[in-house]
């Protein structure tokens, strides 16, 4: 069986080693909160799920101080050069999102992967700009529900 190349194959393509290690590590950290596959979040479904539930245990954190990645990605973007590296670092969780929603044989698998990430985000924005914890954990209970009724 061929493993697949893990971080960011634009990187990758254009021959920016470095960036595509950093996109990398963080596709591995996103596993880590998620479950590996042969862990508890076998299935797809609950690995979306663990994404947000990991989100839930950093609420204080996240209400006072934001998403990390979404805040880097933020000042990022605010450097001359087009989207560049916040664009490959945030395509990180959306290709390991559609790569889960395809494993449940959804053929609109990218489109899913952009509300779930979107949701993700907005959820760390919305709890960080009114400093309301609990707003993570109602969205959280929201996603999850929603996943339950995504079908193949």
């Amino acid at each position: 069986m061929r493993r697949r190349k893990r971080g960011c194959p634009r990187c990758r393509d254009r021959g920016e080693d470095r960036q595509a290690e950093g996109c990398a590590e963080l596709e591995r950290g996103i596993d880590q909160r998620a479950g590996e596959p042969g862990e508890p979040w076998r299935h797809p479904r609950g690995r979306l799920k663990a994404l947000f539930a990991a989100l839930t245990e950093q609420t204080g954190l996240i209400a006072r101080y934001g998403c990390p990645q979404g805040s880097l990605c933020t000042e990022l973007d605010k450097l001359p050069g087009g989207p560049g590296l916040a664009a490959d670092l945030m395509r990180v969780p959306l290709d390991w999102a559609e790569r889960q929603f395809s494993a449940l044989g959804r053929a609109d698998a990218r489109d899913l992967a952009v509300e779930v990430i979107a949701r993700y985000q907005g959820a760390a924005l919305l709890a960080s700009t009114l400093r309301d914890p609990d707003l993570i954990d109602r969205e959280s209970v929201r996603v999850a529900a929603w996943l339950d009724t995504i079908s193949a």
